[in-house]
C-alpha cells in the first residue's frame, strides 16, 4: 500500500502545482491585456493630441511647446504684442502715403479741374506783400533812444503809501524780492519816461521797504512822486 500511497500524494500535489501554474498563467494573461489595453489608449490619445496640433499655426504651436517644456520667455508677449502694435501703425502710414501720392497735382493758377463750372470763381492766389495790412505801429514810437531804452528797464517796485510828515514812502517789495538797504533807484509816472526823482532805500521788511527822496535829483517844476509811481534801475543803462 505504501507505494500506491506515494504515487498518490505524488499526483495530487502534480495536480495542485498544474492548477498553481494555470492561475499563474491566467494572471499574467490578464495583466498583460490590461497594460495593452492602456497602451492602445495611450496611442489614441497621442495621435488626436499630435492631430490637434497639427491643425494649430506654427506659432502657437510653438509656444505650446514652449510652455510645456517650461521655456517660455514671460516678457515674450509683451514683445510680440508690441511687435504687432509696430506692424500695424507702419501698415497705416503706408496706406495713407499711398492716399497721399495718389492725390491730383495742384494747378496752376487761374486753371480749373475737369468738370468746374464756370460761374463757379476760381480760387485767388495769396496776397502780397504790398496787399497785406501794415503792422499796428510800435508803442515805443516816436519816443527819443533815451526814453527807448528806460521803457525796456524792468519796474522793480510800485510805491504804496506816502508819509507827507516824514517825507518817506512805502514801496510793495521787500528783502524777500532782493531790495535792501541803501539800494538806489530812480521813479517814473507808469504811463511816462519822463523821470521825477531818485529814491533811497533806508530800510527793509521782507515783504516791504521804505525809500526817500535824494535830494538834489527832483528837477524844478516836476511834480513829486506819488502813489502809484513805479521804481526802474537806472544803473543798468550805464
Amino acid at each position: 500500500m505504501k507505494p500506491y500511497q506515494s504515487l498518490l500524494t505524488t499526483l495530487v500535489i502534480l495536480q495542485v502545482v498544474s492548477v498553481f501554474l494555470l492561475g499563474a498563467m491566467a494572471f499574467l494573461n490578464y495583466q498583460g491585456q490590461t497594460e495593452v489595453s492602456q497602451l492602445r489608449n495611450d496611442l489614441v490619445s497621442f495621435q488626436e493630441a499630435w492631430k490637434q496640433q497639427a491643425d494649430m499655426p506654427m506659432k502657437e504651436r510653438l509656444a505650446a511647446l514652449e510652455s510645456r517644456l517650461g521655456m517660455r520667455d514671460p516678457k515674450a508677449d509683451q514683445t510680440s504684442a508690441a511687435l504687432q502694435e509696430q506692424m500695424a501703425e507702419t501698415s497705416a502710414l503706408q496706406e495713407r502715403f499711398n492716399e497721399l501720392r495718389n492725390l491730383p497735382a495742384p494747378l496752376p493758377d487761374g486753371q480749373r479741374p475737369p468738370g468746374m463750372s464756370a460761374n463757379i470763381p476760381a480760387p485767388s492766389s495769396p496776397p502780397t506783400a504790398a496787399e497785406l495790412p501794415s503792422p499796428p505801429p510800435s508803442p515805443l514810437a516816436g519816443l527819443s533812444p533815451a526814453e527807448q531804452a528806460m521803457a525796456k528797464l524792468p519796474v522793480i517796485a510800485k510805491i504804496s503809501h506816502y508819509e507827507p510828515e516824514w517825507e518817506f514812502y512805502t514801496i510793495n517789495k521787500g528783502m524777500l524780492d532782493g531790495v535792501s538797504p541803501n539800494q538806489e533807484f530812480a521813479v517814473r509816472r507808469p504811463d511816462s519816461y519822463e523821470l521825477l526823482a531818485n529814491v533811497k532805500v533806508t530800510s527793509s521788511q521782507p515783504e516791504d521797504a521804505i525809500v526817500q527822496v535824494v535830494r538834489g535829483t527832483t528837477k524844478p517844476g516836476t511834480a513829486k512822486p506819488g502813489i502809484g509811481d513805479v521804481l526802474i534801475d537806472i544803473s543798468k543803462l550805464q
